[in-house]
């Protein structure tokens, strides 16, 4: 039997999700929070899964160590799905002697983590040495002339992550033949004792991993093979080794470079972290008789397995929205939102109206049906994302932390405004919040340990928390939200601020709301799409608090609030399947691509992946394939899909652009040439159905006496709806409505 686990590293709370049968063969769904360990990440995984597998082989396994106790043991208001303590034995089956023998269990962990993240955001990653073609050492710093203010006359840029004194030229060059466009020519030769010459020369810098980015090596990799090996013959084994040939086979010297050079800057810290947990679930997994296996969400959506992820760190920077836009697609495609959202607002409110088009120069363009925007907000942080039909936006080339990254990505947009947001007087004496966050230690003023007022205090003082509630569990019990402790801290900032308690605690949480929707406007407007016409999808064990104040910003009328909101994504975790990708250079202009002539493009790229999932899925492989088009002259892309179906003959790729150059710009120009720069090639297995994980019927509960709110029976605002994992207020005039599987509706 196979149990699958999945699991989200917050800034504040650690998330399990996983299913269970009981007895008689009946799956159900469980989930709980531990308190994060920023110090070791591992630490809180690790406990949360001994936790569970305690629960599954009981005795066998012995006391947990960092619980001593049984999950059945947990408060009512830390698992969802309980049972009584007892009620089932460890799991066995009969053999044909009668005797019980304990069933095989095989437990799949699905991880999404942050310390990609974390390690760019603190600088905290490898010393990396970067190899690149003689006069391009500085590609680094000169950059783009792109700056965030467009009229500050001292930019602050972020510094490059390899300083000066670790780049080295090589004495080597290809070009671009002028006679046939796309065609290598090389002009200087790498020779072996140049490589050579270069290896020992970073030998001597003691890198801890090396980024190779030579000028064309996308078309021309061979240089760039030569200095690897050169440097594999003297570097220590630990030392990785990265060939921007392999990680981003694109055009552009500073894009590429960068990205190559990230990915080695990640490598230490993230090969460290997954070996570390790697073998806390090995020496878990032994004391318990099962078979253990980790993966890890992919900046994607898909899974990698840990050898994979040390392979390409960089791929792990969105790892930690991943499940929750992954979860939130589901819940839309499932939920059948549009049908079950005209329950609430009414069929009429649910027709094609103004707000569902958007103005796109002399045309109008409808944007598709059953759109949402995912509102993930947790205790650091708030990812806002755009789906539609159980599908999520992608991107390839956004910036992080100020530093471009080329990967294919959900498209997600993330600010530092969470429920530990810190509020703060500014130099000019405006009220200011986030983007520092009180973490898990020492969390907000409510936590108990903390002096900070953040916005969990200020939704705790302003009613949208009850006073008394109990979050997460920890190994010596949950949480008590303390109101006068918060209301003390508080207290002194208003007075700083020169406003009473009350206007502070709305200021903090107005401030909060109008950040969210200027992420929302970013994945949304900035894309061509009116988040009017999309369902907002608050999810995270705050979204439910600012939920209300976002789509009123935004004139959004409709917001749908999942069952088990609070931990969704270490659901979407459960639900995401081994996901992998290879770009392709390509560099021609195409109007009509002859779709056996693409087929032969991608053949070899398909059976290198299609190796790569060996022992990783088992199931059908459903592909994809995007362009990356752009008019002649251009200075970026856009991504059309571009997989032939069976029996097609061609593909009109230059079509397709105009008409979504037309929907995201307004204005197309379809005399102009159509150059295709890029392919990006994705596998994913046969989608992963979890046992048991669509059964839960949450209790949304209202009032002071804490009253079940009745399946299909309307009420309305101000009030709290309460469930274990997450709060949510209903603003003054908005209606609630829950349905059979747990989903909280809201119409404004």
């Amino acid at each position: 039997m196979s149990i699958r686990i999945g699991v989200d590293s917050g800034g504040t709370f650690t998330d399990f999700v996983w299913t269970q049968p009981d007895s008689a063969g009946v799956w159900s769904r469980y989930s709980f929070k531990l308190h994060s360990t920023p110090d070791d990440p591992a630490r809180a995984v690790l406990e949360g899964v001994e936790r569970i597998v305690f629960s599954l082989v009981g005795a066998a396994l012995g006391p947990p160590i960092a619980a001593q106790r049984s999950l059945h043991d947990l408060s009512d208001s830390t698992v969802v799905g309980k049972k009584k303590a007892g009620q089932d034995p460890p799991l066995q089956e009969k053999t044909k002697s009668g005797r019980g023998q304990a069933r095989p269990l095989h437990i799949d962990v699905i991880h999404g983590t942050t310390v990609a993240t974390n390690a760019l955001l603190t600088r905290s990653g490898a010393r990396v040495v970067l190899l690149t073609s003689a006069g391009m050492e500085d590609v680094l710093e000169i950059g783009r002339q792109d700056r965030p203010l467009l009229y500050d006359l001292r930019p602050s840029l972020p510094p490059p992550l390899v300083p000066r004194e670790l780049r080295l030229g090589v004495h080597e060059r290809v070009g671009v033949s002028e006679s046939e466009r796309g065609a290598p020519e090389v002009l200087i030769a790498l020779g072996q004792a140049e490589a050579q010459r270069a290896a020992r020369k970073v030998k001597a810098l003691k890198p801890e991993a090396v980024a190779i980015c030579l000028l064309h090596s996308y078309m021309y990799p061979a240089h760039e093979a030569l200095l690897a090996a050169a440097l594999r013959e003297v570097l220590p084994a630990d030392v990785p080794v990265f060939l921007s040939s392999e990680v981003d086979p694109q055009p552009r010297e500073y894009e590429r470079t960068s990205t190559t050079v990230i990915h080695a800057y990640l490598s230490r810290r993230v090969d460290a972290y997954l070996r570390r947990l790697e073998a806390g679930l090995a020496g878990l997994a032994a004391r318990a008789g099962i078979d253990c296996r980790l993966s890890v969400l992919s900046s994607s959506g898909g899974t990698l397995s840990a050898e994979q992820a040390i392979a390409r760190p960089a791929e792990l920077v969105l790892s930690g929205p991943a499940g929750g836009v992954r979860g939130a697609a589901e819940v839309m495609a499932r939920a059948g939102a549009a049908e079950l959202m005209a329950r609430v607002v009414g069929a009429a409110e649910m027709r094609p109206s103004k707000t569902a088009r958007i103005s796109a120069g002399p045309t109008k363009t409808r944007q598709p049906t059953g759109s949402f925007i995912g509102l993930d907000m947790g205790g650091t942080s708030t990812d806002v994302c755009l789906g539609w039909q159980g599908r999520v936006a992608l991107d390839s080339g956004r910036l992080i932390e100020g530093l471009p990254l080329r990967s294919s990505r959900l498209a997600v947009h993330t600010i530092g405004a969470g429920g530990g947001s810190i509020a703060r007087r500014g130099s000019g004496g405006a009220l200011l919040v986030g983007p520092q966050s009180a973490g898990a230690d020492p969390g907000p003023a409510a936590y108990g340990r903390g002096q900070d007022v953040t916005v969990t205090d200020a939704a705790l003082l302003a009613g949208r928390l009850p006073t008394g509630m109990r979050l997460g569990a920890d190994g010596a019990g949950s949480i008590r939200l303390d109101a006068r402790r918060s209301g003390r801290f508080l207290s002194a900032l208003a007075k700083e601020l020169k406003l009473s308690g009350e206007d502070c605690a709305e200021g903090i949480l107005r401030i909060a709301e109008q950040h969210m929707a200027q992420a929302v406007r970013q994945v949304s407007q900035a894309r061509g799409y009116d988040p009017r016409a999309c369902v907002l999808l608050p999810f995270g064990g705050a979204g439910g608090l600012c939920a209300c104040g976002v789509a009123q910003q935004l004139g959004i009328t409709r917001i749908l609030v999942p069952a088990d909101a609070g931990c969704l994504s270490a659901l979407g975790a459960v639900l995401t399947s081994p996901q992998q990708t290879r770009i392709v250079s390509v560099m021609r202009v195409i109007d009509v691509w002859p779709a056996p002539q693409l087929r032969a493009l991608l053949a070899p790229h398909k059976a290198r992946l299609e190796a790569d999932f060996r022992g990783q899925a088992s199931g059908r492989i459903h592909w994809g394939c995007r362009a990356l088009c752009r008019y002649s002259g251009q200075g970026h892309e856009l991504a059309v899909d571009c997989m032939p179906e069976p029996g097609q003959k061609n593909l009109r790729v230059a079509d397709s652009f105009h008409t979504e150059h037309e929907r995201q710009y307004g204005y197309s120009r379809p005399e102009a040439p159509v150059e295709v720069v890029s392919l990006v090639l994705s596998a994913r297995a046969e989608e992963t159905e979890a046992q048991g994980v669509w059964n839960l019927k949450a209790q949304w509960r209202y009032g002071a006496g804490g009253r079940a709110l009745a399946i299909g029976k309307p009420v309305r605002g101000p009030l709290l709806l309460t469930e274990p994992t997450c709060t949510v207020f209903v603003a003054k005039g908005c209606k609630a409505q829950v349905d059979e599987l747990g989903n909280l509706f809201l119409s404004l």
